[in-house]
């Protein structure tokens, strides 16, 4: 598999990223709703975690900017293709708006905010407990309509996946060439 996208198909580095970044956000979200308050072992993963999909998200933003970008099936209907580009960059954007009021919610408490214990991050907010209920609101709410967007994203997958029997769902696993709707993938020249 190569390493950069093309038109046809993803590579190697947004396969990974792809799914480094989602294990990491769903591992995030269950830490997020064990913990009781901004103090343990969970909430310091949590934190952890956030730091480095804050990382993956504006790598991927980086990445996609400056590599080919991997066409929709051709048959795909145009208000499809802006869907799925819309619900992308929401993707995106919501992740690492999330990143950053946690990282806001934090420093508003005075704490230090690192990635992993190897390095501290700037606190980017002053210490107060105003802006650190606000930012912790939001961050929660951004929660909220992930989830939602998440829902869409998965649900588009699976529909390609199963009913469209196009290689959308299979680009981004990897495998384009699995026998479901090899003859599709073979025609739209994903492999």
């Amino acid at each position: 598999m190569k390493m950069n996208d093309t038109e046809r198909r993803f590579g190697a580095v947004t396969i990974s990223v792809h799914w480094l970044t989602a294990g990491l956000i769903f591992t995030a979200m269950a830490l997020g709703w064990s913990m009781d308050d901004g103090s343990g072992v969970a909430f310091r993963w949590h934190e952890w975690i956030g730091v480095a999909v804050l990382i993956l998200v504006a790598f991927r933003i980086i990445w996609r900017l400056f590599n080919t970008m991997t066409q929709p099936p051709g048959d795909m209907p145009s208000w499809q293709t802006r869907a799925a580009r819309l619900t992308h960059w929401g993707l995106l954007a919501v992740v690492g708006a999330i990143s950053i009021t946690g990282w806001m919610a934090v420093s508003a408490t005075g704490d230090p905010v690192s990635l992993f214990g190897w390095f501290e991050l700037p606190a980017i907010v002053p210490q107060s407990a105003a802006i650190g209920g606000a930012a912790e609101e939001i961050h929660e709410a951004l929660v909220a309509l992930l989830i939602g967007l998440l829902g869409v994203h998965v649900l588009a997958a699976l529909v390609h996946h199963c009913i469209n029997d196009d290689c959308t769902l299979r680009r981004m696993l990897g495998r384009p060439r699995w026998r479901v709707g090899r003859v599709r993938c073979l025609r739209e020249g994903s492999v």
